[in-house]
């Protein structure tokens, strides 16, 4: 609002403010009173006019804007009142009238007059960084609905700017109620940089981190991440200047800091999907008592097993080769070299493997022998299945692993259990046993 339709404000309280003292003079109160009630007059008068002016100036605006926003390329309109843009900008009507009335309700009360008239500076100031803090969020809520900016962090970049504007309001609204220039304010809150450095510490942190999880691409919304040093194993739902919103599997949330992201190790996820294949590795025990070497009269049974038989040939081919080069004695089976139970076994899950039409055979696939421990002789399934889909991953590799278990006695092995069934039931059976035929 310009001065001129503060001077027109003034003007017509004035003529109110001289009726309601001419009726007060005519009642028969003295002039104490009077300007104590018509103080109070005005006063009552002017909140009733602010806010019935407020009200409508914010329906007509409200209405405009929803007729706008109608219109595809002025979408804008709707985030703007869903952010409340119509009151605020109705504020600064509401403004000149404040600004126009302070000086005839308190004007015969100077310190009272002072006083008001820095507080409706400091409505101005506060009612224009909410206007525009409302625009920056409002076009921050718009471009979040757009595919390509989705996956950005834009909340942290809306209360970067934010940030900025209410720190410029709080300066300009100190420098009014001190009545001192805005460079001296500025001035005075710059030695007080070391306190201000501890008070905003993690929002600067954070402020930097945001800087830094944009620029870098080490972060965005939807991201699975896992950080086990705080529990964080979810999708992430919202990236603001100071927290990082995580909606974990169990559907709790975590938030964790920005710069958490930059300083302590996390895994991110996103490399896998975006691959569309995702790797597992599954370890299979084998009974180390299981494992022969397999004889020539053997052969033909494992040959009639489906992909193998290429295999065993070769193989035998290979082996009686060297064997009879080296002129080595077969009789006694440590002699030479020998096709074993657990090498075949090995050879038919990397050929079950590849031609599983749930891997991705772009990637690697073998099945690895891994080093013996006291569960036995360990044969690790490597591979990468076709798809991301958490719950057809586990199917996959489900069935992949019951096959694998299910085809050991084909091959004259046995995995290894930390307590098998037979045993247990015996040490049932002796105890149940009657304690005569124990004493015998």
């Amino acid at each position: 609002m310009n001065d001129e339709n503060i001077k027109q404000v003034e003007e017509h309280t004035g003529i109110i403010s001289n009726w309601s003292q001419n009726l007060l003079k005519n009642i028969g109160f003295g002039d104490d009173w009077i300007n104590y009630i018509n103080m109070i007059f005005l006063l009552v008068l002017t909140i009733l006019v602010v806010a019935g002016v407020q009200w409508i100036v914010k329906w007509i605006l409200t209405k405009i804007m929803k007729k706008t926003s109608s219109f595809k390329r002025l979408k804008i309109f709707g985030f703007l009142i869903n952010r409340h843009f119509p009151t605020f900008l109705a504020m600064l009507v509401s403004y000149a009238i404040i600004k126009g009335t302070v000086p005839i309700i308190f004007e015969a009360f100077p310190k009272a007059l002072n006083v008001f008239d820095k507080f409706a500076d400091i409505y101005l100031v506060y009612t224009i960084v909410r206007l525009f803090a409302t625009i920056v969020n409002s076009f921050g809520d718009l471009y979040k609905t757009k595919p390509k900016f989705q996956d950005k962090p834009i909340d942290s970049y809306t209360q970067v700017i934010n940030v900025i504007n209410y720190i410029f309001g709080i300066i300009i609204a100190i420098s009014i109620l001190l009545s001192q220039k805005f460079g001296n304010v500025v001035t005075g809150l710059g030695a007080m940089s070391a306190i201000l450095m501890l008070v905003f510490r993690d929002t600067i942190l954070g402020f930097v981190a945001s800087i830094q999880v944009s620029t870098n691409d080490i972060l965005r919304i939807g991201d699975w991440v896992t950080m086990p040093g705080r529990g964080v194993d979810g999708d992430v739902e919202q990236i603001t200047l100071t927290t990082v919103k995580v909606r974990n599997f169990d559907n709790t949330i975590s938030t964790v800091p920005p710069y958490a992201f930059v300083s302590e190790t996390f895994q991110n996820w996103r490399g896998m999907q975006e691959s569309g294949a995702r790797r597992f590795k599954r370890t299979i025990y084998i009974k180390q008592s299981s494992i022969r070497y397999i004889q020539n009269d053997e052969l033909p049974r494992f040959k009639k097993i489906q992909g193998l038989t290429k295999y065993i040939e070769s193989r035998q081919k290979e082996i009686d080769t060297y064997n009879q080069n080296m002129m080595v004695d077969t009789s006694i089976p440590v002699n030479g070299r020998h096709l074993t139970n657990v090498g075949i076994y090995r050879k038919y899950l990397e050929i079950y493997l590849q031609n599983n039409p749930n891997i991705d055979h772009q990637k690697t696939v073998m099945v690895r022998q891994l080093e013996s421990s006291t569960k036995g002789l360990a044969l690790e399934l490597y591979a990468f299945s076709a798809t991301t889909t958490w719950t057809i991953y586990e199917n996959i590799i489900g069935d992949i692993v019951d096959h694998a278990l299910a085809v050991l006695p084909f091959f004259d092995l046995e995995s290894f259990e930390e307590a098998s069934g037979p045993l247990v039931k015996d040490i049932r059976n002796i105890e149940s046993s009657p304690k005569e035929n124990t004493e015998l």
